[in-house]
Parts: C-alpha cells; sequence; structure tokens
C-alpha cells in the first residue's frame, strides 16, 4: 500500500496502511529457501526455484512497485538467476514505459521533512553484484550505462555512474574479470552507450592530487565470485588509464563537443599518449564550431595558467609538457 501514496507521503504507510502480509524476516527467509533449492537441491528442485524467480521477475517488469516491494531480495534473486534478472531488466528498458525507470527519481526533493525511500538503490546493488562474474560483466555494463544516460540525477551519491566507476575503477575494479575481459566490456558499453562510456572513462583518469574515493560494491552472498585479494600490477593499472585516452579520443572524434572535457584532463593522460591526443585535436579542430573552439581554447588555457602557478606542485608538468600544450592553444584559438 505504501507505494500507492504520493511519494512525499509514503512516510505515513507504516502508521495507517494496512500491516504487510509478511515481515522483512518471513520475506528473507522465503529467500533463502530459493538459495537452497537452486543451490543446493536437486534437478527437480532447481527447475521448481528457478520457476519461482522467473515469475517474481515478470512481476517486475510489468510493475515498479514489484521491484519497490521486494528491496534488498532483489539483489539475491539477481545472484541466484542472473539470466533471468538481466534479461528482465533489459526487457524492461526496452518497453515503451520502462517500469525499471520509475525507481529512479525518488531522491530528488532536498525539502521533505520526511524523504522518500530512495527506491534504485537495491537494482543497483544487484547488479553491482553480477558484475563481479566475468560471464555477467559485459550485459551489466551496457545496462548500468543505460540506465546512467536516464538518470534523472538525485542526493544520493549511488547512481548508476558511480556503479560503473567502482565496477571499472583501475586501481581496485570491483569484478574477478580480467583486464582483457574488462576492456571488452568498456567497448560493448562504447558501441552501445558512447557518452554513459565517455563520462565513464574521463572518470577514469587519474586525478591531478591523487586522491581518488572507491564506493566498494556489494558482496556476492550465494555464488563464489569475488576473489579473496584482488590485485592490480602497475603494467596494468597503466594499460587501463591509456586504453581509457584512446578510446575518449575516439569518442571525441565522433562528437567535437566532447573535447572540452578533455582539454581540462590533459594533464591526467599519460605522458605516452598525450602527444598523440593533442595532434589529434589539432587535426579535429577545424571540425569545432566557433563557441567549441572557444570552449576548448579557455580550458587549455586554464589549464596551462594553473600549471605555471604550481610549477613546483608534485602534480605539475614539466616545462616541455607544459610547452606541447601551448603549441595547441593557437591552434584551437577561435577566430
Amino acid at each position: 500500500p505504501r507505494w500507492d501514496l504520493p511519494a512525499n507521503e509514503r512516510w505515513k504507510a507504516s502508521l495507517t496502511a494496512p500491516q504487510t502480509y509478511l515481515s522483512l524476516q518471513a520475506r528473507q527467509g522465503l529467500i533463502e529457501g530459493l538459495a537452497f533449492l537452486t543451490l543446493e537441491g536437486s534437478k527437480e528442485q532447481r527447475d521448481t526455484g528457478l520457476r519461482v524467480i522467473h515469475g517474481l521477475l515478470r512481476a517486475c517488469r510489468a510493475s515498479w512497485k514489484v521491484w519497490a516491494t521486494l528491496g534488498s531480495g532483489i539483489a539475491d534473486l539477481a545472484e541466484l538467476g542472473p539470466e533471468a534478472f538481466l534479461d528482465t531488466v533489459e526487457a524492461s528498458l526496452n518497453d515503451t514505459v520502462p517500469e525499471v525507470l520509475k525507481l529512479f527519481g525518488s531522491d530528488r526533493g532536498d525539502t521533505d521533512p520526511f524523504p522518500s525511500p530512495v527506491l534504485h538503490t537495491h537494482l543497483l546493488w544487484s547488479l553491482e553484484r553480477l558484475a563481479w562474474s566475468p560471464l555477467y560483466l559485459a550485459r551489466v555494463t551496457k545496462v548500468l550505462g543505460t540506465l546512467a544516460r536516464h538518470d534523472p540525477g538525485g542526493r544520493y551519491l549511488n547512481r548508476p555512474a558511480a556503479s560503473l566507476y567502482s565496477i571499472f575503477c583501475p586501481w581496485l575494479p570491483q569484478t574477478s574479470a580480467s583486464l582483457a575481459d574488462r576492456i571488452q566490456a568498456l567497448s560493448a558499453l562504447q558501441a552501445a552507450e558512447p557518452q554513459s562510456a565517455f563520462d565513464l572513462l574521463l572518470a577514469l583518469l587519474p586525478s591531478r592530487a591523487g586522491n581518488e574515493m572507491l564506493m566498494p560494491t556489494g558482496n556476492p552472498r550465494w555464488q563464489n565470485w569475488k576473489p579473496s585479494e584482488p590485485r592490480v600490477t602497475r603494467a596494468e593499472y597503466e594499460d587501463v588509464i591509456s586504453d581509457a585516452a584512446q578510446r575518449l579520443v575516439e569518442l571525441a572524434t565522433a562528437e567535437p563537443g566532447r573535447w572540452e572535457s578533455i582539454a581540462k584532463r590533459l594533464d591526467s593522460v599519460p605522458r605516452r599518449d598525450r602527444d598523440g591526443v593533442l595532434a589529434t585535436l589539432q587535426h579535429d579542430a577545424a571540425r569545432l564550431t566557433t563557441e567549441e573552439r572557444t570552449r576548448v581554447w579557455t580550458a587549455l588555457r586554464e589549464l596551462v595558467n594553473t600549471h605555471r602557478e604550481f610549477t613546483k606542485a608534485k602534480w605539475g608538468l614539466r616545462p616541455e609538457e607544459l610547452a606541447a600544450l601551448e603549441d595547441v592553444l593557437p591552434v584551437v584559438e577561435p577566430d
């Protein structure tokens, strides 16, 4: 009954609405029963458990209220029936009116004294669990990319874009997938959701001060997907950043308006890739509109001035690196 109330009145449900038929503990017990059937039971029992999971997920596609009612149980269902879960989310996103997208936007009101429950978090936690498995990483990545494109934003940091960053974090990825599998998943995202891919790749570049933060994702509860000691070598880290820089150039070449964002982060591009990035920027300068050239030139000039001002900072660029950036300024300067 809570979900039939307006968003700003759902806090009243515990006071005025009829009591839930099943308590949270009872629902969790049912989930654990399904886990036993699908993971430990006979073939007949596994089939029964999967039929129940499929039925619940079909109901989710039909109404966002089922997603909301299941709450934390969604992540367990996703882990126990990953193929069915991803099929459901993908199908819902392709519907004329995607019910799954109705879970977003409940955290946009900043003035409510009793804010409405945030409904999309359990969906994201479900996808984050599945991302630990190399088998599902590419599909999860594309789903999160689509959700990021539709995300209306809100006051909570738990967003689809943040989930993507955590999964692909170059220094501690929240997946057991190999570097090759992660790069393949990024290729799939770049093809399916180029703007979401661009935003993610830009976030993967190291920060100037080296103060990156990571929001760890949820651990699998039923499957042995998470490695006990995830490690990233220095060489692997550098390969991830280099790959991100090259993909950013590809995406900016396809959409020149993206060069402004890259210009602001050129000091984060590895030295071994920066000359190639600058060469492509100079080549693409002729394709930029006057407004785009102005924005790129302004961003590049501000970056150079910042490094000129803080020449002794550890993160400062060397004189020859600054000179390379300055050489591009006349090329992109608007007429």
